[in-house]
């Protein structure tokens, strides 16, 4: 997991300083308190912050799999984060093709943009792929391309020359939407929803039952059994 060491900002700007700690193969914090003190927050936030598909979902955010499916997860990530792009990379497909293909789970990303205006950049410029429902093929060029945190690999020119390699891309229409602020705030809501589940750094996530339900977190890029076993006791009823 990519670990937030601070918050400034009283305008929905954010900069963080993190660090990272190796274990199995996985950047992740103390898993055992952090883990208990999300769903701790969980249960503290149920009025005030609800968990449920309407708060979570807006219109604009991406999603991949059946309106019907029983069971979401709700990945939190920043395209700058190492091990975002290990998920997205390792354990993704396989619940894409274990569970999304098979109408049992829907994916939804959020922007817990930490690192950074060139995570700010990325999430801006996803958005606006998305409108042209080339999300997934965005998001895969950019983990193949990323680079360590603000060195310029994601500044908006080159996020631009990313996107342009996704056949059928509208540049024109991307151009515009980038220039604009329609997503201005929705990438600061995802931010603040984040920050209200106390999660303390990227990737996280709810895996939730449809009715929201029983939400439960996983606080980093954790290997595909432990994704499976959570999914399978919700599809069970728990």
């Amino acid at each position: 997991m990519c670990i937030k060491t601070k918050l400034a900002s009283t305008s929905f700007k954010l900069i963080f300083l993190y660090s990272v700690f190796l274990y199995s193969g996985f950047y992740i914090f103390n898993i055992s308190q952090n883990d208990s003190n999300n769903n701790l927050a969980f249960a503290q936030l149920q009025t005030e912050f609800s968990i449920s598909l309407e708060h979570l979902i807006n219109e604009n955010s991406p999603v991949l799999g059946d309106d019907d499916a029983p069971v979401t997860i709700f990945d939190f990530s920043d395209f700058q984060c190492p091990m975002c792009a290990r998920y997205s990379k390792n354990i993704e497909p396989s619940i894409i093709a274990d569970y999304v293909n098979t109408g049992k789970v829907k994916l939804v990303y959020k922007h817990f943009a930490i690192f950074g205006q060139d995570s700010i950049n990325a999430a801006k410029v996803s958005q606006c792929v998305n409108e042209q429902g080339k999300f997934g093929e965005f998001k895969k060029i950019l983990y193949d391309n990323q680079k360590g945190a603000n060195t310029g690999w994601a500044s908006k020119e080159n996020l631009i020359n990313f996107a342009s390699q996704i056949p059928e891309i509208n540049l024109e229409s991307l151009n515009s939407c980038v220039e604009s602020t329609r997503y201005d705030s929705m990438i600061n809501t995802d931010l603040l929803q984040a920050m209200a589940y106390n999660f303390a750094g990227t990737p996280a996530f709810i895996v939730v039952k449809s009715d929201g339900s029983n939400p439960e977190v996983i606080g980093g890029a954790y290997p595909y059994p432990l994704f499976r076993s959570i999914i399978e006791k919700k599809l069970g009823g728990e």
